[in-house]
């Protein structure tokens, strides 16, 4: 079974996407059915609902629906319901048929849920029997929750980036192995010892992945331009690395680049050869990323762990090319 599925809070607007025909559901008053389904690719606000838990309403709701909710529209203010027929409609007077809540899907159907009414034992399902229908369902046994047609996911209103915090405390490194970045040859040709001044500039690929543990499920690729981890001189801190947009939760790279500059002493006849060295490793750090919504300006929080491969702590070395 996968992770329990996140419930947003009250404010927060979402649609409510059909895993199976791909379409939303809608809400209308004057026109029947009340609640239908729509084209993923119109969106309107008759789409949009949000979550009233039953502590939200009142404490003798609270009592009778422990850990349910409400799904209410924000076009018509109505609530989503079932009945006996096996229909989906919606109320304005909340009734013991209008409270629901999410089931988990299986591994095969991660990030989708069922929309279960304890009080009919009943989920919403969709299919495409005549075009485009919701209706209700009363499971026969366990066999039945791998029936796709009646998994959602959700769509939610734009979110706004507002902070990330690292936790610099818990960072930790992994992997880490000496790294050649640089090779340099200085000769000698004369009779006296001669101090050479070596120079030379190389880039190197690191990559940054914000992987998510818990809290607001921030749509993988989400565009943002953040600070990340570095390590300088041993020591971690949050830098802007590039001001190219980054996605969350997909592998992300950027450069960095190691100047070596520095003098060596090199007695007549000889040769030196000088190697630039770097650590190469693995960074990972707790982050806690700050959300708020478009619509009602309600603030989220999304957790997880900062993943990068980075280098760090330039070194020289040098030796003496023998004949």
């Amino acid at each position: 079974m996968s992770d329990p599925v996140y419930v947003p809070p009250r404010g927060i607007y979402f649609r409510l996407l059909s895993y199976h025909i791909q379409h939303v559901l809608s809400s209308r008053i004057h026109i029947e059915p009340q609640v239908f389904l729509s084209p993923v690719e119109e969106q309107c606000t008759d789409q949009l609902y949000t979550v009233v838990t039953a502590d939200e309403t009142s404490s003798e709701e609270s009592q009778k629906h422990p850990g349910l909710f409400l799904l209410k529209n924000r076009e018509t203010g109505y609530v989503l319901c079932t009945s006996a027929n096996r229909s989906v409609g919606q109320l304005h007077d909340v009734s013991n048929d209008c409270w629901f809540r999410f089931e988990a899907g299986p591994e095969a159907l991660k990030n989708r849920f069922r929309i279960c009414c304890p009080s009919l034992n009943m989920v919403l399902v969709c299919n495409n029997d005549g075009g485009p229908l919701v209706g209700a369902y009363i499971p026969t046994g366990p066999q039945d929750s791998d029936l796709v047609d009646q998994y959602f996911s959700f769509l939610f209103e734009e979110m706004e980036i507002v902070q990330i915090q690292y936790d610099l405390d818990q960072a930790r490194t992994s992997s880490t192995k000496p790294h050649v970045v640089m090779k340099q040859m200085a000769s000698n040709n004369t009779s006296t010892t001669q101090q050479m001044t070596l120079e030379k500039d190389e880039n190197e690929t690191h990559t940054a992945l914000w992987k998510y543990t818990s809290g607001f499920p921030l749509s993988a690729g989400t565009s943002l331009k953040a600070l990340v981890p570095v390590i300088r001189e041993t020591k971690f801190s949050v830098e802007l690395v590039s001001n190219e947009m980054m996605k969350f939760s997909d592998p992300n790279f950027f450069t960095k680049s190691w100047k070596a500059s520095f003098s060596v002493n090199v007695d007549a006849g000889q040769t030196v050869r000088v190697a630039s060295t770097v650590t190469r490793g693995q960074v990972e750090v707790p982050y806690t990323m700050f959300l708020r919504s478009t619509i009602a300006h309600i603030e989220v929080e999304t957790k997880g762990i900062w993943i990068g491969e980075s280098t760090w702590d330039l070194r020289h070395s040098t030796s003496i090319v023998k004949d």
